[in-house]
Order: structure tokens, then C-alpha cells, then sequence
């Protein structure tokens, strides 16, 4: 998702497109804006389990799961609000 995300951001892409590029790079955007959320919630699932059977909590470098997919999306929505300020500015100075 990430680099569909800075794909998108690279102007050149719209001038070199043959071959559709545009069209399979919006077929990837959908589907994974479609099973990210189906992985995230298989994920817990197999955490939740992993955690039944051992009777103990499944950590990435000392935090849960859940705490790290949650920062990671809280860093991702505080990096596009960094980006949208940004141009906001840079086109504010203009």
C-alpha cells in the first residue's frame, strides 16, 4: 500500500503510461484497499489463537500486535496529514 501510495505521488508516471499502467496501478489500489482489511482481521484471529494455546501474548519487539498495526496506521494518517500540510504551504507561498 505504501508504494501504490508513492507511486502515486510521482508525476512522471502519467506521462510515461503505455501499456496501461494507470489502469492496473488503480486494479492494485482497489484490491487492496479490499483485502487489507480481510488480512488485518485473519491476522488477529491467528494472534488470538497463537495466545489461547500458549498462554501468552504474541509480541512484536515487546508490544502486541494490535498496538503495532495500530501505530502503523496512526503514523500512516499522521504522514498524509504531514504531506496535505505541506503542499498546502507550498502552494499558500505561491
Amino acid at each position: 500500500m505504501l508504494d501504490l501510495e508513492n507511486r502515486e505521488n510521482d508525476p512522471n508516471r502519467l506521462f510515461h503510461n503505455r501499456g496501461g499502467l494507470l489502469l492496473v496501478e488503480e486494479k492494485e489500489r482497489k484490491a487492496i484497499k479490499k483485502d487489507l482489511p480481510k488480512v488485518e482481521k485473519e491476522l488477529m484471529k491467528y494472534v488470538s489463537l497463537y495466545e489461547e494455546q500458549h498462554k501468552k501474548p504474541f509480541k512484536i519487539h515487546g508490544q502486541p500486535v494490535s498496538d503495532v498495526i495500530n501505530s502503523q496506521w496512526t503514523l500512516h494518517k499522521e504522514h498524509k496529514e504531514q504531506e496535505k500540510t505541506v503542499k498546502k504551504f507550498a502552494r499558500d507561498a505561491v
